[in-house]
């Protein structure tokens, strides 16, 4: 999955882009009714390795299938 397609899909589920320092970006919203902040690294079209997509995820509290 490249990092354009992750920030596409966190901002289509209620996160927000707040701040950006580099290639780092940080994400804030309510999830579930809890408050999730996640940092996506990286320029669009880097594609992003397996342990940092599962990190991504569970940071962002998101459905494991929407990141298929």
């Amino acid at each position: 999955m490249k990092v354009r397609d992750v920030i596409r899909l966190l901002e289509t589920n209620d996160l927000h882009l707040v701040g950006q320092k580099g290639s780092h970006r940080r994400f804030t919203g309510v999830v579930g009714g809890r408050k999730r902040m996640v940092i996506v690294a990286g320029a669009d079209g880097d594609d992003v390795p397996k342990g940092t997509l599962a990190a991504i995820r569970r940071q962002s509290g998101l459905s494991r299938d929407l990141f298929r």
